[in-house]
């Protein structure tokens, strides 16, 4: 295909691969939905997934997201504080926006530092992968984790396209 687009995939988190997994075995792939959904796509377009690593820090390191190749699959990540997963993660997701998206607004948590910080975790997304970008890439975002970051790549001058895939039924 000599005009093929970049497929960028950017969620919460990636999945727990490392350079010694192998995608050809399907043995070796994490069990769940958005693996499953998007590997075939990634693996087609010579696709970069973007997310969290799932590791935590004390603070915000200023290194460049670490990259894993894995066939033509590339993987980048950023690491989260502490604080970051308490109230970006723990706080505003799951006892925000988790409890409104799927119909129990009773449950639903409203605080001002979540909502801070689920801002400020969709701009350091944005600052991390928006380097990363390729003209011609077709960025696709994943739920309601990062619903302000199509407007954040935008406001970094992103002109590309962007796709955005709400996992829950609202």
């Amino acid at each position: 295909m000599a005009n093929k687009r970049r497929l960028v995939v950017v969620s919460n988190r990636v999945p727990p691969l490392t350079a010694n997994s192998d995608l050809t075995r399907d043995r070796e792939l994490p069990v769940g939905g958005l693996v499953s959904a998007v590997r075939a796509a990634l693996e087609q377009r010579d696709g970069l997934w973007f997310g969290w690593s799932g590791t935590t820090e004390d603070r915000i390191a200023s290194a460049p997201p670490a990259i894993t190749d894995l066939g033509p699959i590339r993987l980048a990540t950023i690491n989260f504080t502490r604080g970051e997963v308490n109230l970006f993660y723990n706080s505003f997701a799951n006892r925000t926006l988790w409890p409104l998206l799927h119909g129990f607004p009773a449950k639903t948590s409203i605080r001002r530092d979540a909502f801070e910080a689920y801002k400020r975790v969709n701009q350091r997304y944005a600052r991390a992968l928006v380097s990363m970008l390729e003209d011609g890439d077709i960025v696709w975002i994943h739920d309601y984790h990062l619903f302000l970051l199509g407007t954040a790549l935008r406001d970094l001058g992103w002109k590309g396209k962007l796709g955005f895939f709400l996992h829950t039924p609202f």
